[in-house]
């Protein structure tokens, strides 16, 4: 396995962090809001020994560490856009795309409404239907309207005991976030009042009508797509998953056991096998 250093990739939106390891087939990993690339580390460790290239950037969703450009929309449909402007320089051909958690609702608006920048997906537990977000988490929109909320926040994530509880993201992951992980995501949203209001934009614009108009767009999706759903996800339940699965023409739904939302923590040896044999099918 050969990782190539974090680089900065630059887009008419702003900077990107991006984080390759790995040789072969790329893959983009794409994660939710207020986490940052290293949420992938674990199933990233997997797939680059089974010969892919991973390629994680960190979305400006809030544990970023440089603005967005003034002015940058960043509404979903906005970020969808920058996702689809983003793929195409992170991979020079139509990339297989992982999505988590808010950008597993994300990813939707990209399969819809940007046709031709992702090759297959593979859309683990997150936001879909009126769950965009989920009734435990839709407290986090008061921060888009009070960005210093977003200062306690980070604050409060970089308590053990906090962020690994349910008010924290106990609901998210059994085997809870680091202390690392937690200083990595948190800085900038702590002593960046820019990136604080990139964040606070994000989430006062997180709204179901996104999720639920895209649902009939969706039939027209004509690419490989993987639902992998976590069975033990208590924010993003399984029905959901099923639901998802049976709106995108030709998608198959597969379990992910003993995991929460994060499966790329949780079970990212059952997650890792998944991608794996879905890439070795053969294109549509």
């Amino acid at each position: 396995m050969s990782t190539i250093a974090a680089r900065v990739v630059e887009t008419a939106a702003g900077r990107f962090e991006v984080t390759e390891t790995g040789a072969g087939r790329p893959i983009v990993l794409l994660h939710g809001a207020l986490v940052g690339a290293e949420l992938w580390d674990p199933l990233v460790a997997l797939l680059a020994s089974r010969g892919y290239r991973c390629i994680a950037p960190t979305l400006p969703l809030g544990a970023h560490h440089e603005a967005m450009r003034p002015g940058t929309d960043l509404t979903p449909p906005g970020v969808a856009r920058i996702i689809a402007d983003l793929l195409p320089v992170l991979a020079p051909t139509p990339a297989t795309v992982v999505s988590n958690d808010t950008a597993t609702a994300l990813v939707q608006l990209v399969l819809a409404d940007h046709p031709g920048v992702i090759g297959r997906a593979v859309l683990t537990s997150g936001d879909a239907f009126d769950y965009f977000f989920p009734p435990m988490f839709r407290p986090l929109q008061w921060a888009g309207h009070a960005p210093r909320l977003l200062r306690l926040v980070g604050r409060a994530a970089r308590v053990r005991l906090l962020r690994n509880s349910p008010a924290g993201f106990g609901l998210l992951t059994s085997r809870g976030i680091t202390d690392a992980q937690a200083r990595r995501w948190t800085d900038a949203l702590i002593n960046d009042a820019a990136v604080r209001a990139d964040a606070a934009a994000f989430l006062r614009s997180v709204d179901k009508r996104y999720t639920l108009e895209v649902v009939d767009r969706l039939s027209s999706v004509d690419v490989p797509v993987l639902v992998a759903w976590s069975e033990k996800s208590r924010a993003f339940p399984m029905s959901y998953g099923e639901r998802l699965a049976a709106s995108i023409p030709g998608a198959r739904l597969e379990t992910i056991p003993d995991s929460s939302c994060y499966s790329c923590i949780d079970n990212p040896e059952r997650l890792a096998q998944l991608i794996d044999a879905f890439l070795q099918e053969p294109s549509r």
